[in-house]
């Protein structure tokens, strides 16, 4: 249900950035498209308005919307059957609002909130079992604390900053062996 609310705002925001930025889509490789200083995309000389189409070698589509040559508006990925993958906005070249992902199967990939191209508030990203892979918490691009979980579930490092220092377990390697876990190497006796 919740796959189809995302489907759903996706499809409304695509006929908005449509009825908006009503240019022409051109391919990625098209010769007359080029990058040009500050990241300006330019068109058969002007700056670039409507969307490009950028197919990768893996089947993967990304639609790319622009306005006076910086990405404005949607950006979206499909996988090769067609299906939703990510989806991101832009407002005048920045990243803004709500960036998601979906695995194939429709479960949650990631989910980023940005303000002003700054990593603004939670940061989600999910293992394809639907577990929670990390989870971290920004303040105007400014990481403020991350958790990060191991497939089993278990917590892997779990940290927070604060101006003056870095607070919690940010080690990725334990050096002692955990009881019933047999992927570390070493044991300790006196931990």
């Amino acid at each position: 249900m919740e796959f189809f609310k995302y489907k759903l705002v996706f499809l409304f925001l695509i006929l908005i950035t449509s009825l908006v930025h009503c240019g022409e889509v051109v391919m990625d490789n098209d010769s007359d498209l080029s990058l040009g200083l500050e990241s300006i995309y330019y068109y058969k000389g002007k700056k670039f308005s409507g969307k490009m189409k950028s197919i990768h070698p893996n089947g993967t589509v990304r639609i790319t919307t622009f306005l006076n040559g910086l990405e404005d508006g949607l950006t979206s990925d499909t996988y090769p059957n067609g299906q939703l993958s990510a989806e991101y906005i832009y407002k005048h070249g920045k990243r803004v609002g709500t960036h998601r992902g979906w695995y194939e199967d429709g479960k949650a990939r990631f989910q980023f909130s940005y303000m002003d191209d700054l990593a603004d508030g939670d940061h989600w990203e999910w293992y394809d079992s639907g577990k929670v892979f990390r989870y971290a918490k920004f303040n105007k691009g400014l990481n403020v604390g991350t958790k990060v979980w191991r497939k089993d579930g278990k917590i892997y490092s779990n940290y927070s900053y604060s101006p003056e220092r870095l607070y919690g377990v940010v080690g990725s390697k334990l050096c002692f062996k955990l009881k019933g876990d047999e992927t570390n190497q070493k044991t300790v006796t006196n931990p």
